[in-house]
């Protein structure tokens, strides 16, 4: 069985969900219209007046983060599994730890 060893700076995968990767400045609002079912607004209506947010785009914020960091964990365990898959380890070297964190930010080398 293959050892998989991760750099201290790939785990745990980081995501600033405040603006995209780059810019920076204050970030800008966006509005964005959908439908829902009465039974999924009395939802998010609920989680509010139970003061788990504040209003309905607080709790939706948090759903598209959480739907982001589940994408990241299933985009590292998809990266461990081709390391374990890949064969026999090679010396850590910093051009490894660089071309390791590009192919973990998705700009692959």
């Amino acid at each position: 069985m293959a050892r998989c060893i991760i750099p201290a700076m790939l785990w745990p995968p980081r995501i600033d969900n405040r603006r995209p990767h780059g810019q920076t400045g204050e970030v800008r609002q966006n509005i964005m219209s959908f439908a829902l079912s009465e039974s999924m607004r009395n939802y998010i209506d609920e989680s509010v007046r139970d003061g788990e947010y504040g209003n309905a785009s607080e709790y939706m914020r948090d759903l598209i983060r959480r739907d982001q960091q589940a994408e990241e964990a299933r985009r590292f365990r998809m990266l461990i599994a081709d390391g374990l898959e890949s064969g026999e380890g090679r010396p850590q070297t910093s051009e490894v730890v660089d071309e390791l964190r590009a192919r973990a930010l998705g700009r692959a080398t």
